[in-house]
């Protein structure tokens, strides 16, 4: 399945393509020259920093919030969590749906 790109990347106009990064958003080029190679905007820069961006986001919620010291603490020894008063299971049940449905709250 195929999702189209953002207007932002599907254009080749004028000065495209693109000998900088800079000028390749400048432009709104959909590919970039980088060292005798073309890089696609979308493919290869946008989505790698997303993912990069997605992935200390989550970083950052496990390693330094209440939620994220619950999470693991949960995963370790439940039952000392339980016994704490905390609901381990609907902790784990919000991780599964934020996992599960975080993407389609975005779009």
């Amino acid at each position: 399945m195929q999702m189209p790109k953002p207007a932002l990347f599907n254009t080749a106009g004028k000065g495209c393509p693109a000998q900088s990064i800079f000028d390749g958003f400048a432009n709104q080029c959909s590919t970039i020259n980088f060292m005798g190679s073309r890089i696609r905007t979308y493919n290869e820069i946008f989505i790698f920093i997303i993912g990069v961006l997605v992935l200390v986001v989550v970083w950052l919620l496990l390693q330094r919030t209440h939620i994220g010291m619950i999470i693991r603490a949960g995963v370790q020894d439940h039952e000392m969590v339980e016994a704490l008063g905390i609901n381990v299971r609907q902790v784990f049940t919000f991780v599964f749906a934020l996992g599960v449905g975080w993407p389609r709250w975005v779009a």
